[in-house]
């Protein structure tokens, strides 16, 4: 009989990296309270007289006599339910309060936090219905037509106008119709569309793009995000170079890239072989890949498409996170960051080799080494967590960029990155600027002014009215340093800022090859 022979395993991993109106608490029943339509805000009109106090007396009386007679007449109320005692309770017989049907109930009490979020937007939404609503004119029969007013009706209605203000809508023949709402996202779980299944595979090169609507990073793709780039080469390239059979199988698009995460192994059973990989892409978006064939075929010069296995899954960019997690993110991570860079300046040495992205990676890594709270996204490529902002200059401080947050404030401990820019700091003398970036630099951001104009997410958003940033940076040769750059005085270049986010949050695992993946995935 023949025994299984033993798995062997080897495995290998790269870390590449780079230089209403709410309504008052208080609110009593308007309906039990009223006394019937008070006369203050009623207008007068030509002929009225006060009326006597035996006639006032006298309309009182059949009020009262009214509600008497509706008060005497009142159906029973229903009986009420009988309600069951929970195990370990001990119910009540009594009854609970009567509730009014237009009373509010009283909101839920949140959970007390030590540092209030500042509100995520600036605009207050409500439901209290319109006042024209449920009107009926006339109990219901058809207005009469101005054109069809006699001399006393029209006095009368100029008259009701010189004693209110009124706002008249005016019907429009065709309606505006109302703004497209934005599809719900689809479930990791889903297949989506069929994508082309062309072999070029894009530069990762940062390069700025012709149309100044799109940043420069990260680079475009042809087929969405890096992730999927990568997939449809391995899976739809013919004839490619057996890559997988070298000792350290790295895909070919991707070899020398600084700008990943990637970790691979394979394993033998039997005469089968199998190579798995994982690669994290700077665009946040991250693939698998498994690669089979027999040992026998490879021995005998005989692997082609016809009897190579390949398979592959991916995770698409991060994105869609509310005002909440981002905030919540903030709190998690950004404390840490700011507090790096603040021990940065006062230790007045270098942080790493110095170069300005080291100072950001290193206090991200510094925070995972610390423990406590979940691995954070690490610095990779120009991306240090979820991006909030981007924007680019268009001469004379009137650069126009995307909000892409839901948190419509920056926040201390987020991440600057600047390209190819020239602004001034706060307080700089006439005529001077400051350039940032050859191509790029990164810095550290301890405050933030509130915008000026509140954003709104997923929408154009004037560099400018970031205001000013507060930041810690360095650069060769130069120790850490506070500055504080004038958003209002940005000529040129382009700038992000990113929330520093939990890794698993943002992609749905970490860095580990593993065959098939233990998150939702998607297909090519």
């Amino acid at each position: 009989m023949n025994s299984k022979p033993p798995e062997k395993k080897a495995s290998f991993s790269s870390r590449m990296q780079s230089s209403v109106m709410g309504a008052p608490s208080n609110l009593k029943d308007w309906h039990a309270q009223s006394k019937g339509p008070s006369t203050k805000y009623m207008p007068s009109r030509p002929g009225d007289r006060l009326k006597t106090a035996e006639e006032l007396q006298a309309g009182s009386s059949i009020l009262a006599a009214q509600r008497a007679h509706a008060e005497a007449h009142r159906p029973p109320p229903p009986p009420m339910r009988g309600r069951q005692a929970s195990y370990g309770s001990t119910a009540s017989s009594e009854a609970p309060a009567p509730t009014s049907s237009y009373s509010r109930p009283a909101p839920a009490a949140s959970a007390p936090r030590s540092t209030p979020a500042p509100p995520y937007s600036h605009a207050a939404k409500h439901d209290l219905p319109s006042q024209l609503a449920g009107m009926s004119i006339g109990g219901g029969a058809r207005p009469k037509p101005f054109s069809q007013y006699d001399e006393n009706d029209k006095q009368e209605f100029f008259g009701m106008l010189d004693e209110a203000s009124i706002v008249i809508p005016t019907p429009t023949s065709t309606p505006t119709p109302p703004a497209a709402a934005a599809p719900p996202r689809a479930p990791l779980s889903t297949r989506p569309p069929p994508l082309s299944t062309a072999s070029s595979y894009a530069s990762s090169t940062p390069s700025f793009t012709a149309d100044p609507s799109l940043p420069s990073y990260p680079p475009p793709q042809p087929h969405g995000s890096s992730a999927e780039t990568l997939l449809h080469y391995i899976l739809h390239t013919p004839s490619q170079p057996l890559w997988f059979l070298d000792p350290s199988p790295t895909p070919p698009p991707i070899k020398g890239r600084n700008d990943i995460r990637w970790t691979g192994s394979w394993s033998q059973c039997n005469d089968q072989k199998q190579c798995v990989g994982f690669v994290l892409f700077g665009d946040t978006s991250c693939c698998w890949y498994s690669i089979e064939w027999s040992a026998r075929d490879e021995k005998g010069a005989r692997l082609g498409d016809h009897n190579i296995r390949r398979e592959g899954r991916y995770r698409p960019i991060a994105g869609g996170w509310d005002g909440e997690k981002l905030y919540n993110a903030s709190e998690t991570y950004g404390p840490a960051v700011a507090d790096f860079a603040r021990r940065a300046v006062a230790g007045r040495r270098p942080i790493g080799n110095g170069e300005c992205w080291t100072l950001a990676a290193e206090a991200l890594n510094e925070v995972e080494a610390r423990g406590g709270v979940p691995k954070p996204w690490p610095s990779i490529g120009r991306t240090h967590g979820m991006v909030l902002f981007w924007g680019r200059a268009g001469g004379s401080g009137g650069g126009m960029g995307e909000w892409r947050a839901e948190d419509v404030y920056v926040r201390p401990g987020d991440i600057v990155e600047w390209r190819k820019v020239t602004i001034r700091t706060v307080g700089m003398q006439r005529g001077a600027y400051a350039k940032l970036g050859d191509p790029d630099h990164t810095a550290v951001i301890l405050s933030a002014s509130p915008p000026s104009t509140p954003p709104t997410p997923n929408s154009p958003f004037p560099i400018a009215s970031l205001v000013s940033l507060t930041v810690v940076e360095q650069s060769a040769g130069k120790v850490p340093t506070e500055a504080e750059y004038d958003m209002s005085a940005m000529t040129e270049g382009e700038v992000w800022i990113y929330r520093p986010a939990g890794l698993v949050d943002m992609v749905g695992t970490e860095v580990r090859a593993d065959w098939p993946p233990s998150c939702e995935s998607w297909e090519v």
